[in-house]
Order: structure tokens, then sequence, then C-alpha cells
């Protein structure tokens, strides 16, 4: 399998996904637990290519509203398609024990994506 690095083109610098956290007492014990999800949606047509669903990525203007609690599932809907782009990159990143920005630096791996929206149809 292929890895990609999935850029956004626009919008904050850093990429911001809808989460939810919570720390509870784990059944018959004593231990306390962290545990956190992303939440999912269903593809748009960029990530349709790629995989079955993605990421809720929050876009700016819904920062304050979702953590605040005054906005909910409403806003829970695909990025932009034409706000994104992909490349190729080694599967290093699969692994913790590499730590390196070496490891989103694109590889020439032979892949090609279709996309639909672009004039020649190809996403990388």
């Amino acid at each position: 399998m292929n890895n990609l690095q999935i850029k956004l083109l626009e919008g904050p610098d850093s990429l911001i996904n809808f989460g939810l956290w919570e720390v509870w007492k784990k059944p018959g014990t004593e231990d306390w637990l962290r545990t956190c999800t992303i939440i999912t949606c269903k593809p748009n047509d960029f990530m349709r290519e790629i995989h079955t669903r993605m990421p809720v990525i929050l876009p700016e203007e819904y920062f304050q509203g979702w953590l605040s609690g005054a906005m909910g599932k409403e806003i829970l809907e695909p990025y932009p398609s034409d706000l994104m782009s992909a490349y190729p990159i080694s599967t290093r990143g699969n692994s913790p024990a590499n730590n390196d920005t070496g490891i989103v630096e694109r590889v020439d791996a032979g892949l090609q994506i279709r996309r639909p929206d672009s004039a020649d149809g190809l996403l990388l």
C-alpha cells in the first residue's frame, strides 16, 4: 500500500480534525483511561479515490463553535475537494521510530490516482 501526504491548499496552517475525548474509569478497576476518536464523514470527490471515508477537517470559522459546543453535527461535512492535494510518501511514516521531516518528503511511487474534476483526470 502506498502512503500519501494529504495537504490543504488553503486555510489554517495546521490541519484541525474534529474529535471527541473522554476520561473514564475502567470498570472493575481503579484505572482511569483517556480515550479519543477522530470523527469521520463520507469522502469528498478527492478522497473517494483513496478511501471510503475521511476525517472531518475543521474550517477555521468553525473552531470556536465546535469547541464551545455551540455547533454540533450540522457542520460534520467533507472538506472541499478543490482545496486538497496529495503526493506519495515513504512507508517510513508507518513506524513511530521514524520521527523526522523526511517521512513526508515526496517519493516516486509510480502512483496514479484518478480525479474526476481535474483537466487530465489525474490526482497525482
